[in-house]
């Protein structure tokens, strides 16, 4: 069977890792795919790091160098429908459905009668409002074979937008860990490294909607009563500055790191020292750093608006969700998993280990190969 498989930036080094797997699982089980990367990067990841193409152990076609955001509409969309009717795969999936290059894929593969998939990544708390966009949504959705979801919420975000329940595939997300990675390790590794104070991690963008204000408000109520605790922020983003200039306004400047971009050995490190990492973002389609965080036995502390919250985030065993507007009940997370009865370094192995590249690449090739059996 041949089957086409587009996404946007090769920078994405979990992709590389899944895709590296279905490249693999294709051999053995005779199928021919070809990959197709739109673009390097974007805007957004331009300052977080070069592409590295270790993590890309198959063969790809890269269509433009540099940021997709840099590419004109008017290059880029006319040859995605060129694209699209010269395709000669079985099958395609088509990288999302939000860009007008998306649109002129399924157009052009709509007129040849191809069968087509697409990749859903958001979940409904993702969803920007408006009777148009929710139109288009559903047309996009309703002409596609297979519709390959991360997770509950964006499965239930497809079907809110009338996909059809036999369309979909629910795919598991898996992190890029580095070569060498070592789980059985992982429990003495931590035991060695975790930090004897109250230490709080968290890991992305510092933009708007990753919630990082009141993280900051919140973390400076914690030290009232743990004033030994610290908070360490990996990253970069525009609003690096003013979150600064909001720890010293708050009074604590001296327990708050901005640690910047770091790489992936570096970034082990912190989460093995972390006592728990911190995502508080406001919206997030997936968040892949708490799958590295538990890969690496660090409990999570997750907000409820996350698309990884029903499967990677368990109370006793992972972690702990909470109301991302809430601060006190931010502020109590934090205490809470930093006393006694914080989920150990086992726990959260646990629940992480079914969540590989090699499972979500089944889970691709097996939603493929199912519909071809129909």
């Amino acid at each position: 069977m041949k089957i086409d498989i587009w996404h946007n930036v090769l920078w994405s080094r979990y992709k590389g890792r899944v895709f590296s797997a279905v490249h693999q699982q294709a051999q053995a089980s005779g199928d021919l795919v070809h990959f197709v990367q739109m673009a390097e990067t974007d805007g957004d990841r331009v300052g977080l790091g070069a592409v590295d193409l270790s993590y890309h152990r198959y063969p790809f076609e890269l269509l433009y160098p540099g940021p997709l955001n840099a590419v004109p509409r008017w290059r880029s969309v006319p040859y995605f429908f060129w694209r699209g009717l010269t395709d000669r795969s079985d099958f395609t999936i088509i990288a999302g459905y939000a860009s007008a290059q998306d649109w002129a894929q399924l157009i052009a593969l709509m007129l040849r009668g191809k069968a087509r998939g697409v990749f859903c990544d958001s979940t409904l708390g993702e969803s920007r409002p408006g009777r148009l966009r929710a139109a288009l949504k559903r047309f996009f959705f309703r002409r596609c074979r297979l519709i390959f979801c991360y997770g509950e919420r964006a499965k239930a975000m497809a079907l809110h937008f009338g996909a059809r329940p036999d369309a979909l595939v629910q795919r598991c997300q898996a992190a890029a860990l580095p070569d060498g990675y070592d789980a059985d390790a992982v429990p003495t590794l931590r035991a060695r490294s975790r930090s004897p104070h109250p230490s709080f991690l968290y890991v992305g963008r510092l933009a708007p909607e990753k919630n990082l204000s009141r993280l900051l408000r919140a973390f400076a109520g914690l030290l009232a009563d743990q004033p030994s605790a610290r908070l360490r922020l990996v990253g970069a983003g525009p609003l690096q500055g003013q979150l600064a200039q909001e720890a010293e306004m708050l009074g604590i400047a001296e327990t708050v790191t901005f640690v910047g971009g770091v790489n992936q050995d570096a970034l082990a490190d912190e989460y093995l020292r972390a006592t728990a990492l911190v995502l508080p973002s406001l919206r997030e389609p997936w968040g892949l750093v708490v799958n590295e965080a538990l890969a690496y036995g660090c409990p999570v502390l997750v907000s409820e608006r996350c698309g990884c919250l029903p499967e990677l985030v368990k109370p006793g065993l992972s972690g702990i969700a909470f109301d991302p507007v809430d601060q006190a009940a931010l502020q109590r997370g934090m205490a809470s998993l930093a006393g006694d009865e914080a989920p150990s370094a086992e726990s959260c192995l646990a629940v992480i280990a079914p969540f590989t590249p090699e499972a979500a690449a089944a889970d691709i090739l097996g939603g493929i190969h199912r519909l071809q059996h129909r």
